[in-house]
């Protein structure tokens, strides 16, 4: 996983500043730091889930972390941030996840950020490849665990 300070000192730009802590902050679940950079309006979209308000943001998060942490043993987030041309940024998010006797799964996805002037941000977009999400199902399937909560990023 990367330092949070190699994280943001490597992000040029508010909005890649912005995306590069709340992406560190997730993949540590540091919710609390997450929710400080969030704009009291901020959107998340997920497929079909929609939370508008940090609060509602942050809960999302929080139900696809507890999931995680209940259906497996080890998991694990590593998120490198990208500004985008539009000068909004996105993360590519690169999850671990083990169930013992040692069956690893990698799924990637991304989140895409918009920050407002003042360095928030505004609104979350998660998305998949229809493939890796797929994948990632067959793994939750094999493994016997409850299906992920919306949020999770496939």
């Amino acid at each position: 996983m990367h330092e949070s300070a190699d994280l943001i000192r490597a992000a040029s730009g508010a909005a890649t500043r912005a995306a590069a802590a709340v992406s560190q902050a997730l993949d540590l679940g540091d919710f609390a730091a997450a929710g400080r950079l969030l704009a009291a309006e901020c959107e998340c979209t997920d497929g079909a889930l929609r939370a508008r308000g940090a609060e509602a943001v942050l809960a999302v998060y929080r139900v696809a972390a507890g999931w995680a942490e209940q259906a497996f043993d080890d998991v694990r987030h590593d998120s490198v941030v990208e500004r985008d041309s539009n000068g909004d940024a996105h993360a590519i998010v690169t999850t671990y996840l083990l169930r013992v006797p040692g069956r690893w799964h990698r799924l990637r996805h991304a989140r895409w950020f918009s920050v407002n002037p003042s360095g928030q941000v505004t609104r979350i977009v998660n998305t998949c490849e229809a493939s890796a999400a797929a994948a990632f199902r067959a793994f939750v399937r094999d493994c016997g665990a409850a299906p992920p909560p919306p949020g999770f990023g496939a």
